[in-house]
């Protein structure tokens, strides 16, 4: 009796681990069936809005959620996927890089100015506007260093007191390095001499 009672408790042993190594084994190609595919090279604008889902090509689960993109400052990042297919959920794991391609803007009242020598300029004033598409307006720098960003500035060869044509540079760089120039002419009547400010 007691050899017939080991012999079902073997029995009933052998059968669960069978059953334990088969389901394991149905669950493992289960997981490895599960697929998610994305575009290649993925580039996304700094400061967009962009839709997690159009980044993939393909997926076979039965439920999906998208991963959380950031745009908020440049680099190489990356975010997770997940597929779920019957109950059984893999994940997924896409790297994107962010870039800013877009130059700051610098908008001038005149491209050229005129003035007699006794007339002072402050050319500033000829500035309407200077800004970047994400991050906003750049404020005026008067002497901004090689590692300064998100500004503008210009130079001049400007010499009031003489008579001429001069030229003034205006140079803005946005937060992530991206520059933007422009030139403004000054034209000076001969006269009494006159200065400029900045």
């Amino acid at each position: 009796m007691k050899k017939r009672i080991a012999i079902i408790v073997a029995l009933v042993a052998l059968i669960g681990i069978t059953l334990y190594f088969y389901n394991d084994a149905n669950m493992k190609k289960a997981y490895e069936n599960i697929i998610l595919e994305f575009v290649e090279n993925v580039q996304i604008e700094y400061g967009s809005t962009v839709d997690a889902n159009s980044f993939v090509k393909t997926h076979n689960g039965d439920e999906f959620a998208s991963g959380n993109i950031d745009t908020s400052s440049i680099g190489e990042k990356e975010t997770t996927y997940t597929v779920k297919q019957n109950k059984i959920e893999k994940a997924f794991v896409l790297k994107y890089e962010v870039v800013d391609t877009c130059k700051p803007e610098i908008k001038l009242k005149k491209s050229s100015v005129t003035i007699k020598n006794n007339e002072s300029i402050n050319i500033l004033d000829y500035v309407s506007s200077v800004s970047d598409k994400v991050d906003g307006e750049l404020k005026y720098m008067d002497y901004p260093s090689d590692t300064d960003n998100n500004y503008y500035t210009f130079t001049t060869n400007l010499n009031p007191s003489k008579a001429g044509t001069y030229t003034v540079d205006f140079v803005a760089v946005d937060k992530n390095g991206n520059k933007s120039t422009t030139k403004m002419s000054v034209n000076v009547k001969s006269g009494v001499p006159s200065s400029y400010t900045g």
